[in-house]
């Protein structure tokens, strides 16, 4: 048996999980004909809220708590946001 001290552990809160639907900015392929539709592209994503204000929310696929550590974190304009669904 060891005598080895573990390591503390950060307390994982339970994560805040919302699904989003956000008009996307987007550009042409870099050619010079005129687009005929000029409507934004609508985007959908559902993710780990891990950070949150008046004007920005950013969405993360997945988190390790011991680390504090994210992966793929997404950042989204909330005046984009026409559609928000909170899953927990």
């Amino acid at each position: 048996m060891s005598n080895a001290k573990k390591k503390p552990t950060k307390k994982f809160e339970k994560p805040k999980i919302v699904s989003l639907d956000w008009e996307d900015h987007w550009s042409g392929g870099g050619s010079w004909n005129v687009e005929k539709d000029h409507s934004p592209l609508i985007c959908k994503a559902a993710g780990i809220v891990i950070y949150e204000d008046r004007k920005v929310i950013q969405l993360s696929t997945h988190v390790d708590p011991a680390s504090d550590t994210h992966g793929n974190i997404m950042t989204i304009l909330k005046k984009c946001v026409t559609k928000r669904k909170n899953l927990t």
